[in-house]
């Protein structure tokens, strides 16, 4: 009994230390987050080139290039649209903003809250006041400090875009070696059950990123080539923003919903286009709930929704947007490892009752 408490003593000491470990480096995680989770990705295709007598490194070098040369090609396409669109978006807001005041103001009235607290004065004011009060000293000194955070993202964005393929690169190459190294460490008297769990958080991770991604490139799609049709406004930010976040279960709906009921309501003068393009979204619901992630992502994957949004909500408020990243195919590994958990207590004599003495 003493070992066995030692034992776990020790591996929750590892935990803790390699998880303040992460903590104190989260700021630079970001290019090896996605560096990792490109090569997880890519991993199975190149594992066929592979058998087909390649070597590794030539496989990782073709899979790589194909999946630079598709993203370059989606980024000269379709970056200038969304900035198009976007900057329209922002062109416009100041008529969008009085469009939605004129719309409230007649309800604040009845429920006694002064509607010249919202009007284009008041949210210039709001606006002026957050830029630094009203001496030039402190103008000068705000936009001195927001040149430099600029000058910073701009740092960290161009070291993202040089260090995540270079990450990408070698952990593809090297998955293989890494995956035999880590099997060498594994504690022997329990291998063979952490190999058992860790084939199961794979099967789960490649359901859920890979059949993921799969579906937001559909959804994507069909909401971009669905709301141009209808004539919606912006429809390619509108079906980017309902595709990219049909990861939050529920509230990517609504959230993407909302804002293109939002943009039919003050951009068209034409009644019938709310209720196509709710026709649109409730089609998209069914087919992500029902075809989508059924088909593509599967039922074995065992995330439930509430979890999800937790764990993206706790990855975030931990970790910032790297914790965002990592919290889905986290939640799931800790949903495996809960299952197995809550398997063993099962099974034990702590909830059997067994070799314990009446009371």
């Amino acid at each position: 009994m003493i070992r066995s408490n030692s034992t776990i003593i020790f591996w929750i000491l590892i935990a803790c230390l390699v998880g303040y470990f992460i903590d104190l480096i989260s700021p630079v995680l970001l290019p090896f987050v996605l560096g990792l989770g490109v090569a997880y990705v890519l991993d199975p295709f190149t594992d066929r080139l592979e058998r087909l007598g390649l070597s590794r490194t030539v496989a990782t070098a073709v899979i790589c290039g194909i999946f630079a040369l598709a993203v370059v090609v989606l980024f000269l396409i379709v970056v200038p649209l969304v900035v198009d669109q976007i900057r329209g978006l922002i062109e416009e807001f100041p008529y969008y903003l009085e469009v939605a005041r004129s719309e409230v103001a007649p309800y604040l009235k009845q429920w006694g809250v002064k509607s010249h607290m919202y009007s284009k004065k008041a949210l210039q004011d709001f606006l002026t006041e957050q830029a630094g009060g009203g001496t030039g000293q402190d103008m000068v000194l705000k936009v001195a400090r927001g040149v430099l955070k600029s000058g910073l993202a701009l740092v960290n964005i161009a070291a993202l875009f040089v260090i995540t393929p270079v990450v990408s690169f070698y952990l593809l190459r090297d998955w293989d070696v890494m995956v035999a190294r880590i099997d060498t460490l594994l504690p022997r008297p329990y291998a063979p059950v952490i190999r058992e769990q860790l084939a199961i958080v794979d099967r789960t991770l490649a359901a859920f990123v890979r059949g993921q991604i799969n579906v937001i490139i559909v959804l994507v799609l069909y909401y971009s080539v669905a709301l141009t049709i209808a004539g919606l406004p912006n429809s390619l930010l509108v079906a980017l923003v309902a595709g990219c976040m049909v990861v939050i279960p529920y509230v990517g709906t609504i959230v993407s919903g909302s804002l293109a009921l939002g943009l039919a309501y003050v951009q068209v003068d034409q009644p019938n286009l709310l209720f196509i393009v709710l026709g649109i979204f409730i089609i998209g619901q069914m087919f992500e709930g029902y075809f989508l992630t059924p088909r593509l992502i599967g039922t074995s994957v065992g995330l439930n929704p509430i979890w999800i949004i937790f764990g993206m909500m706790a990855g975030g408020a931990i970790m910032g947007f790297v914790g965002i990243l990592i919290a889905v195919p986290l939640t799931a590994v800790m949903g495996v490892v809960i299952r197995f958990a809550v398997a063993e207590y099962l099974k034990s004599r702590y909830y059997t009752g067994a070799n314990t003495p009446n009371l």
